[in-house]
């Protein structure tokens, strides 16, 4: 595939920005990841542009990370939205997916999220094969 994957990631602290980061260096996808860190620049990225890969990262509390989730499906319904986490929000897992979340997958599971990467990208190019 030689199309890069547009990924957005709302950064709520150093520890998620420092593993996308070496994830994305080590990936055979090529991927464009644009970082936010304030919501108002997070909705109007997500206003401008389209992202078929969104991750979610906040320690700020479940109600922001809610609000995120919520803008996030509201702009962009068809991406999938996933929350990268530490143990603070395991217990409120389905009421994020009923939300709208597609995954979770935690900080200190890393390989996960070059799964979901590489799954994404078959899936894209298996698509883009079939037109």
């Amino acid at each position: 595939m030689s199309e890069k994957i547009e990924i957005i990631h709302f950064n709520g602290d150093s520890r998620s920005k420092e593993i996308l980061d070496g994830l994305v260096k080590n990936l055979q996808v090529k991927v464009n990841l644009k970082r936010f860190s304030k919501i108002s620049e997070f909705e109007a990225a997500l206003k401008e542009e389209s992202f078929p890969l969104i991750f979610i990262y906040s320690e700020t509390g479940n109600l922001s990370l809610l609000s995120l989730l919520l803008i996030a499906k509201r702009l962009q319904p068809v991406s999938l939205i996933v929350i990268l986490f530490q143990d603070s929000i395991r217990e409120n897992i389905e009421v994020f997916l009923q939300f709208g979340a597609y995954d979770f997958i935690s900080l200190d599971e890393p390989n996960k999220i070059i799964d979901l990467i590489n799954h994404y990208n078959d899936l894209f190019s298996t698509q883009k094969e079939m037109l």
